[in-house]
């Protein structure tokens, strides 16, 4: 029984029963909404495409530094509206998970930035998200052990030339450690033109959101934020 509470709990964000237990009415879970990102990034996805979604039709997403399949994914909610897409990330522990979770994306294992060629991935030993890419075999901080995987570097206007060849691409989720401008640099934006931009920026603060160089960068671009959930802001076309 123990462990049924914990997934159950675990379904709605609880990694443990709480001290003071839940009083759980179930008669009203009919309301609550289910939701696989950290802070409910992909709710507000939902809510941003609720009249395309209660139509049927489907859209195209690139998840850049997607991780794991489903857990903390900004973009499984979308997959199972019916979406299409592609996951990117340079660790190669996910290829199977998303070949078995989401048999119809398409993974990507490699590293995004300007400049392509091979880098090295160095696994964190606590937080497989605070993972790191770094240009040579050379642990970047203490606390990360060597040697690192070689990884090839791919640009965005390559990946999106050989996914998406007529340019449509709804949503772009990027969240890369700090590298999100570099990988950004490398997309050619006359071409694709993500109608929503979801990204990490740990930096980004109402009060100079043009100090975090990615949100900058954006702007230059013709995107404007419109939106703050957790650690993710999101953008759309000016």
């Amino acid at each position: 029984m123990k462990k049924e509470i914990r997934n159950f709990l675990g379904f709605f964000g609880a990694s443990r029963p709480p001290a003071v237990p839940i009083a759980w009415d179930l008669r009203q879970l009919q309301y609550a909404q289910i939701h696989f990102g950290m802070d409910g990034e992909d709710v507000l996805l939902r809510q941003i495409f609720k009249f395309r979604l209660a139509e049927g039709k489907p859209g195209r997403y690139a998840d850049i530094g997607c991780a794991a399949p489903v857990h903390i994914s900004n973009t499984y909610l979308l997959y199972a509206h019916g979406w299409r897409g592609i996951g990117v990330d340079a660790n190669p522990e996910w290829t199977g998970p998303w070949a078995e979770a989401r048999p119809d994306d398409v993974f990507e294992n490699v590293g995004v930035g300007q400049a392509p060629g091979t880098a090295y991935w160095f696994r964190h030993p606590k937080n497989v998200g605070m993972s790191r890419i770094v240009p040579t075999n050379t642990a970047p901080a203490p606390e990360f052990t060597g040697p690192g995987t070689a990884v090839r570097i791919e640009r965005l206007d390559n990946l999106f030339s050989r996914h998406f060849p007529d340019g449509i691409l709804d949503v772009l989720s990027i969240d890369i450690e700090g590298a999100e401008r570099d990988a950004l640099k490398s997309n050619d934006w006359r071409r694709w033109r993500p109608g929503v931009i979801i990204m990490e920026a740990h930096g980004f603060t109402f009060d100079q959101p043009r100090h975090e160089p990615a949100v900058a960068y954006l702007y230059e671009q013709g995107y404007r934020l419109t939106d703050k959930i957790g650690a993710n802001v999101v953008l759309r076309p000016a």
